[in-house]
């Protein structure tokens, strides 16, 4: 089995060590050791392991005391099941890199983990070339919200079909948001704009991400106008701070309508500079 797994954690005496720091092969039974006998005071998991060791290790045992979990292996709803048998009361942070949950699975981290602060859930995209589907339903965003008033990060992504009402419980101690775009729900530029971002007097990172499912209905999910764009940080206090697009293009109209995008870079850097000249607002283009 190859991959690494670190493990940071607390000395009685306060003083922190890094814990296992594993760049080789080892067996199951050689992880199991580390985890159970060496880190009984572990908070942070971080693993790098593209086997099958994660959903063998003893969670029951430590999720109690862990305040951070990311993965970047592929999970499922087995995996969470198996890491909240028993309640990560303590769990402050969850990052999973690359997840295919369903709505039960998302469940079990909302009743499992009531503390977290942040959450990051990387769904794999769907393509024409991959039956991958993510199955997690954007009814059950709405519900997580309301019981973590506490959150300061939320990127749950691809999700599209989530609703502006949806997120009527974001936190207002937010500090960064990730959203998919969806014209069929109405969760737009504009809404996201006047309706989203307002209350989030604390926000200081806002992620937008086209909808790339290839079956989606409105090509505007993946196409926004520049001028609402220009707009989004009137719906923002002073705390924000940057602004992020992914995987969407550009247009203006000038009695026409004018595409443009990642594939057109001078344009791009026109739009940009026209940002510069109007907010003092970090902008990133992503592909």
């Amino acid at each position: 089995m190859f991959g690494w797994l670190l493990v940071e954690k607390d000395d009685d005496d306060g003083r922190r060590d890094s814990g296992i720091d594993m760049f080789k092969p080892y067996s199951l039974q050689y992880v199991l050791y580390h985890m159970v006998e060496m880190c009984e005071n572990v908070h942070t998991v971080r693993l790098h392991l593209h086997c099958d060791v994660p959903y063998a290790l003893p969670w029951k045992l430590r999720i109690g005391t862990l305040r951070e979990l990311e993965v970047y292996m592929r999970v499922d709803d087995e995996f969470l099941e198996r890491v909240f048998e028993a309640a990560g009361n303590k769990l402050e942070g969850l990052v999973l890199h690359s997840t295919g949950i369903s709505t039960r699975g998302f469940e079990r981290i909302r009743y499992a983990a009531p503390g977290l602060k942040k959450l990051i859930l990387s769904q794999a995209p769907r393509s024409r070339h991959s039956v991958y589907r993510p199955t997690m339903d954007s009814y059950a965003i709405a519900p997580f919200l309301e019981s973590h008033p506490q959150l300061t990060e939320f990127h749950v992504t691809p999700l599209p079909r989530l609703r502006p009402s949806d997120l009527q419980s974001l936190s207002h101690t937010l500090q960064s948001l990730t959203l998919t775009l969806s014209t069929e729900t109405h969760l737009t530029v504009r809404s996201i704009t006047t309706v989203i971002l307002p209350p989030l007097t604390r926000l200081q990172s806002l992620k937008l991400v086209g909808n790339t499912d290839p079956a989606a209905v409105y090509m505007s999910d993946g196409v926004v106008s520049e001028q609402e764009v220009l707009e989004i940080p009137t719906g923002t206090s002073g705390a924000f701070r940057r602004l992020v697009l992914s995987q969407l293009d550009l247009y203006r109209e000038e009695g026409y309508k004018e595409f443009y995008g990642r594939g057109m870079p001078w344009a791009v850097d026109a739009f940009m500079g026209r940002w510069k000249t109007r907010w003092k607002v970090e902008l990133v283009i992503e592909g």
